[in-house]
């Protein structure tokens, strides 16, 4: 009926890679390929172009590790430079803890279920008029 149960390792993986932080890196590092893609296919570059640099730039400084290797290790080294990166920063997101804010509400007393009800102000003025009449005070 349901799913299989996940490992810890996949938990984990999964909480940290599926988090605003990491979708927002990894999308971030698929529009600037996406741009770089446009660019190399749409405009004629008679001299060396550094577009695809920042490619590189985006996932750095863990796709620099990568740079000495060629062909397909390459563009898989700043493949698992990004998920890499994204994974850190889902860390980084998830270790945060969320700010909490103090409820403004003006507690009166008579909001929650067991909380008990104040007296009426007409119960609570009686006792005074009582002790001044004792004193012979007005």
């Amino acid at each position: 009926m349901h799913g299989p149960r996940r490992t810890p390792a996949t938990a984990a993986l999964h909480r940290y890679l599926f988090n605003p932080a990491g979708l927002g890196y990894l999308a971030l590092v698929a529009v600037v390929w996406a741009w770089i893609a446009l660019d190399v296919l749409l405009f004629d570059h008679t001299g060396n172009s550094l577009v695809g640099m920042w490619g590189f730039l985006v996932t750095a400084p863990t796709s620099l590790v990568f740079v000495q290797l060629s062909g397909p290790a390459l563009w898989g080294g700043v493949l698992l430079a990004a998920v890499l990166q994204a994974l850190l920063l889902g860390v980084t997101y998830a270790g945060v803890p969320a700010k909490r804010t103090r409820s403004r509400k003006r507690r009166t007393g008579t909001t929650g279920k067991n909380t008990p009800k104040r007296r009426p102000a007409t119960a609570r003025r009686t006792s005074a008029p009582r002790a001044r009449a004792a004193t012979g005070t007005r």
